[in-house]
């Protein structure tokens, strides 16, 4: 029986209430319940229809589609006065299927022409066949067809006819009409998109797509010059969306800064707030412009604030720092700091030291090979210097490299080399990512006097646009040498270098549009990078159709098999099993490939352990472990072989416990001797042993396996046991790894914290890049009373630390009373999975205390609803049972504290034991 309706004894109507308000609310998985408990108890309710089509659309919004589907097929013939709502919603969720001749067929059904036409033009406009789309949409008179009109046009690329269209939309698409009419002269690079932007603004001030609309006249005005304008546009944005205020006054700071109005620039980053996301970025631009105005000391207390809690900004802080005691003078300090960054500015900041030892009169060592090369060739000084620098860069010394380029553009300005240096410097740069240094060399070459160098020059230009993230001009670049040097570079070659320059720095919608212009011999490889890129977006449906393409369009192709194998592993994403098991059938059954044959056993395996399979799993596990050691070899085999011990010692303790698994692992180890991998193996186990609870018999597998991932389990493990000395041993052993470092501070910090060293857990916190060790550090400054550095440091971690900042400072805050701001950030950590059920629970007790109990309630349901496995869920509900006792329902309150105790969490179990004492007396 449902449960809300035993607690809240709730009507049809009521209950009809609540399952479209969690709908509303987009709690979808809990309206699902509702819905489907509404429906089967008051299947003839008036309400019923409606409810069902809210189910179909709940399952859609859960991406259950093919539920969706047969719930669809059902209620079209249970609740007829619903059927075309039904219909639509099956036709959408076909259309999501990329199934669109299904969705064209349920389409077909619906007897409104009007709603007809509009989702034919919809299933066409998706099937990526806009002119259809187009057709079909011209046939209905539907408001929203009108405005799809305008989008068709715009897919085929048509932006007059797309703005005509949009110009003339009345009612309720009007205003976003308007838009898109801009919008669409934006696109066509009109000289008058602005003016249709300043109309749309005129007209509706405070609309709903105005930010975006200033955003765009401020991009139109600075790209013009016009950087007054530009800001006074970006000035608008904070007026009319006070949650963009943050992105508004950077966006100006920069302006101000790149224009040299160093204070100005100060006075709108120090506008952006600490739980801004551009907090940090405002920071690190407000320490540039008080370096350049003199305020060096103000600069060095940002950029350490910077390099501290950014770890995307760290290095370009610290090369700041550095910088500043570098043009002080102070030269063992900037090296101090220049041999403290690690990754990409790597590189840049020894080109720093280079320079200092220069500054230092250490020559020797920086022109080393540059006399080397004089002494062998005795051609000219110019000549040398240029072969020293190519020679340093191919040696990856670019401090040096750069250093004898520089001299020899001071020396030679006008030798023949010289563009040919220019081109080298540029490429440089592009090494050490300085991007707009490269493309300021680049520029330097005279084309005219060495036009050989053209396609060299637009070539590199498009990879420092595209360091840049500027893809626009990038395709404009990497365009131009496709047309006008067709030899120098396939144009295939250059999209997919594109595409893959794009998807290595996470720009989704560059990818795509690169893969896609892809033509000929490279086009398969293509559209398996982006199958891949769908696959990672988790748009698995996409992934399919990318993956089935290449198996249909290009049989023969390297990646013809591979796609095959990786058709079933989207399906195992989308958790599709039976799917995906029949497509690893159909694989096995005809590839001769063994490493293919490798991954799609184990993958088999994969599927049938998530079944419960285990016998089944066990045995596929076992075909690829033994195919790998007969027919593989090399590093990727030692990884399939892993995989294959793991299913097979997972599959082994769930069919006769952890008993035969160890023995499983022991006539595994044998058939494994010498093979190098002996150490991982008995990791493993470890690590299974350890993940079922058995910490005890985890600990020697682990101690043996050598490794520093089973040094820190090992640690966690004696910590379970509540041996905190072995712990401290292991951790600090897992400490000296890189890889485990952060995670192994953390802990040993977190030791110190639980045990109330404070100075102590600070000294290993600080070690830790982990946000969270940072939040351990902000509340070791708490219980030290040193609360304003406290939450300094919190405000810092907002967004960060699974949300964890969130609740601490809320937690300070609901100590002052101050519950409205409490309330607020407790919101926001409702935005992360980890944080979400305290949030709820403190959210719960706030109401409660502040007198509304009935909020209090529906909150504190949704600890026990949404995350049922939580350490929260019996303090919620200890609370609910107060609450039950104050409404005087003892039952339900009982029932609560049943639960608490069947829980057995303490100390929640005892006080609901001593509190159920208390009310059957």
């Amino acid at each position: 029986m449902n449960f809300l309706f035993l607690m809240l004894s709730l009507t049809p109507v009521k209950e009809f209430k609540y399952a479209k308000g969690l709908f509303n609310d987009g709690l979808y998985d809990l309206a699902e319940t509702e819905l489907v408990d509404f429906i089967n108890n008051y299947p003839n309710s008036i309400y019923a229809p409606e409810a069902s089509v809210l189910l179909v659309e709940t399952l859609n919004q859960q991406g259950s589609f093919e539920k969706a589907i047969v719930k669809s097929k059902e209620f079209v013939f249970k609740y007829p006065s619903k059927k075309e709502n039904l219909l639509v919603e099956w036709a959408k969720t076909e259309i999501k299927l990329n199934n669109f001749d299904s969705a064209i067929e349920v389409i077909n059904r619906i007897t409104d022409k009007n709603i007809r036409e509009l989702y034919l033009g919809e299933a066409y406009y998706a099937k990526g066949e806009p002119k259809q789309a187009l057709n079909h949409y011209s046939k209905s008179n539907l408001p929203y067809s009108k405005l799809s009109i305008g989008w068709a046009h715009m897919a085929l690329k048509d932006y007059n006819k797309a703005a005509s269209v949009f110009s003339k939309l009345k009612g309720e698409f009007e205003e976003e009409g308007a838009f898109l009419y801009a919008k669409t002269l934006f696109l066509s690079s009109s000289k008058n998109s602005d003016k249709a932007f300043i109309s749309y603004l005129k007209k509706y001030p405070e609309g709903k797509y105005s930010p975006r609309a200033y955003s765009y006249l401020a991009d139109i005005n600075e790209n013009n010059g016009n950087t007054e304008k530009a800001i006074q546009y970006l000035q608008e944005i904070s007026l009319v969306d006070a949650s963009l205020s943050g992105f508004s006054y950077y966006r100006i700071g920069l302006i101000e800064h790149e224009s040299g109005n160093y204070n100005k620039a100060i006075e709108y980053f120090d506008h952006v707030s600490g739980s801004d996301p551009y907090f940090l970025d405002a920071m690190y631009w407000k320490s540039l412009s008080f370096n350049a105005e003199g305020r060096i000391e103000e600069a060095l207390v940002n950029l350490h604030l910077v390099s501290k809690n950014s770890s995307v900004l760290r290095n370009e802080a610290i090369f700041e720092i550095a910088r500043i005691y570098k043009n002080q003078g102070d030269y063992k300090k900037a090296m101090e700091y220049l041999n403290n960054i690690v990754g990409d500015l790597w590189d840049e900041s020894r080109i720093e030291i280079g320079n200092i030892l220069l500054k230092q009169g250490k020559t020797n060592e920086a022109y080393s090979k540059f006399t080397e090369v004089v002494e062998k060739d005795k051609g000219s000084v110019s000549l040398a210097l240029f072969q020293a620098a190519l020679t340093k860069k191919k040696l990856n010394e670019f401090d040096n490299s750069l250093s004898l380029l520089e001299t020899y553009e001071k020396k030679f300005p006008f030798d023949s080399e010289i563009d040919k240096a220019h081109m080298l410097k540029g490429d440089i740069y592009q090494n050490t990512k300085e991007y707009r240094k490269a493309l300021e060399s680049y520029d330097k070459v005279n084309l005219e006097k060495s036009p050989d160098l053209t396609p060299y020059v637009l070539e590199a230009k498009g990879w420092a646009w595209m360091g840049l993230k500027r893809y626009d001009m990038a395709f404009h670049n990497l365009e131009e040498l496709s047309k006008n040097f067709p030899d120098f570079c396939s144009k295939a070659e250059i999209y997919l270098q594109l595409g893959n320059a794009a998807y290595a720095m996470g720009d989704s919608k560059s990818t795509e549009l690169a893969y896609r212009q892809v033509k000929g011999d490279r086009k398969p490889e293509a559209l398996f990078n982006l199958g891949k890129m769908f696959l990672e977006n988790k748009e698995y449906n996409k992934a399919i159709e990318e993956f089935v393409n290449i198996k249909k369009n290009f049989s023969l192709s390297e990646y013809s098999q591979i796609s095959s194998y990786y058709i079933a592993l989207t399906l195992r994403k989308k958790n599709d099993l039976r799917a995906s098991n029949e497509q690893l059938y159909s694989m096995i059954s005809k590839s001769q490939d063994a490493e293919i044959l490798v991954e799609s056993f184990l993958l088999l395996g994969d599927n049938y352990f998530d079944q419960a399979k285990f016998d089944s799993s066990f045995k596929y596990y076992t075909k690829g472990f033994d195919l790998t050691r007969e027919k593989l070899s090399g590093v990727n085999a030692s990884s399939l072989t892993l995989s294959g011990v793991r299913g097979i010692l997972l599959s082994v303790n769930k069919l006769s416990g952890s008993s035969k698994m160890e023995n499983e692992a022991k006539d595994l180890l044998r058939k494994l001797k010498g093979s190098g991998l002996e150490d991982k193996v008995n990791g493993l186990v470890g690590n299974i042993l350890f993940n079922s609870g058995k910490y005890n018999e985890s600990i020697p597998y682990l101690e043996y396996s050598n490794q520093p991932d089973s040094y820190y389990k090992a640690g966690l493990a004696f910590l379970k046991m509540g041996r905190k000395d072995q712990a401290i041993q292991f951790l600090k052993k897992a400490a000296k790894s890189d890889e485990f470092k952060d995670k192994a501070y953390m802990e040993l910090g977190r030791i110190e914290f639980n045990s109330e060293n404070l100075a102590g857990a600070k000294k290993h916190l600080v070690k830790s890049s982990l946000a969270e060790a940072s939040l351990l550090y902000a509340l070791c400054l708490k219980k030290e009373g040193k609360e304003k550095e406290a939450i300094e440091k919190l405000l810092i971690l907002k967004g960060k630390a699974d949300g964890l900042a969130y609740i601490e400072i809320a937690k300070i805050l609901i100590d002052r009373k101050d519950f409205s701001s409490a309330l607020k950030n407790l919101e926001e950590a409702m935005n992360f999975e980890r944080s979400e059920a305290e949030a709820y629970y403190l959210k719960g007790k706030i109401l409660l205390e502040t007198g509304k109990e009935e909020e209090a309630l529906k909150t504190l349901l949704k600890v026990r609803y949404l995350h049922p496995e939580s350490e929260w869920v019996s303090a919620s509900l200890y609370l609910l049972s107060e609450i039950m006792i104050k409404k005087g329902d003892k039952e339900r309150a009982l029932n609560y504290l049943k639960e608490i105790v069947e829980r057995s969490e303490e100390p929640w179990s005892t006080k609901a034991k001593n509190r159920i004492s208390e009310l059957n007396k």
